[in-house]
């Protein structure tokens, strides 16, 4: 959880990571040696890296609400306030099959049957090519299954998860391995 409690913090509202607030935030203040805390380690970090600092800084500070809204702050956009019936995580608001987190884990409009996340599926010359859109603050895994009940993470080198930088699309090419395979995304918060 990105807003998640750690202990020994040298203020009540400040948590591991708190998207878009680096001063609030223990982890880079640690790295840092800012705003009252010591290092982390403690032993043998004397040396404060300026490079990697500002690299959270800025992690943390792209993690604004605006760009990744938590899931209260997105039920609240959608439903109109953060305790809507409609909006709860396990409901499916618009009947298409998919919940309202689903749809907001895929960044997809829960108002709207028609709105769904596809990936692209194509094969030309033994040659599988797999897309799907970039999902900022998502973790995505390809998984296959070669009959719709056993389901494993895909074994592609590029299938780590890790979120792909921007807008646009990740591809994946791969030579087709069996008759039949059918595959699905994963998505998780980052």
């Amino acid at each position: 959880m990105i807003d998640a409690h750690v202990g020994n913090t040298q203020h009540p509202s400040h948590r591991a990571i708190l998207r878009g607030l680096p001063d609030s935030s223990v982890i880079r203040n640690r790295a840092s040696a800012l705003n009252g805390y010591t290092r982390m380690p403690p032993l043998g970090s004397a040396e404060i890296d300026p490079q990697g600092s500002q690299l959270l800084t800025d992690w943390i500070t792209s993690m604004s609400s605006a760009n990744r809204p938590s899931y209260t702050e997105w039920r609240t956009t959608h439903f109109g306030n953060s305790t809507s019936p409609n909006g709860a995580p396990n409901i499916d608001a618009d009947n298409d099959g998919h919940l309202n987190y689903t749809e907001y884990l895929a960044n997809t409009a829960p108002l709207s049957s028609s709105s769904f996340l596809i990936p692209g599926l194509s094969i030309t010359n033994g040659q599988l090519t797999l897309t799907h859109p970039n999902l900022e603050g998502r973790l995505i895994h390809v998984e296959t299954s070669p009959d719709l009940s056993t389901w494993t993470r895909w074994l592609h080198p590029d299938n780590t998860g890790l979120p792909m930088p921007g807008p646009g699309t990740t591809q994946f090419t791969a030579p087709t391995e069996a008759p039949r395979r059918f595959f699905r995304l994963r998505i998780e918060e980052q």
